[in-house]
């Protein structure tokens, strides 16, 4: 009896280190104030958005190798990037504060979206996709959809 309760023991314990998974710390970059989105279309690119201390400007870095390095992008967005989304190697889209980027050159330049007739842009906050359809939300109870 004391066998089987040692090796039913074991097997959970053996189940539980088999599932577990291991975090490593890895120091991408010092120019960041804050990283708040990541998106990975395929196991080698990838994107981070964020921002600098003291610049109101968009901050993005990509990597091609799976994210051993990372390099930043230029950008002329002038707004906060919040969320970012890759479909594919090329063409992404990037969540401002104010504005919806979209990329179809994997980052390399970025195109505004037009919002439609909204009486001032509100602060957004979050995006998804269902298949070609965009969807945002922000403060004041604002949804849009593409």
């Amino acid at each position: 009896m004391q066998t089987r309760l040692v090796s039913a023991l074991f097997v959970l314990f053996s189940l539980q280190i088999a599932n577990a998974q291991i975090w490593e710390p890895i120091r991408m970059t010092e120019n960041a104030q804050r990283l708040l989105a990541i998106a990975f279309p395929d196991s080698l690119n990838g994107w981070m958005v964020g921002n600098k201390p003291g610049d109101d400007r968009a901050y993005i870095i990509r990597t091609s190798d799976g994210g051993k390095t990372w390099v930043e992008q230029q950008s002329d967005v002038s707004d906060q990037l919040q969320d970012v989304y890759f479909k594919d190697g090329l063409n992404g889209w990037a969540l401002g504060l104010n504005s919806i980027q979209k990329t179809v050159d994997g980052g390399n330049s970025w195109d505004s979206i037009a919002l439609g007739q909204l009486s001032g842009i509100p602060l957004l906050l979050e995006f998804d996709f269902i298949g070609e359809t965009v969807y945002a939300i922000g403060d004041a109870g604002i949804l849009l959809k593409s």
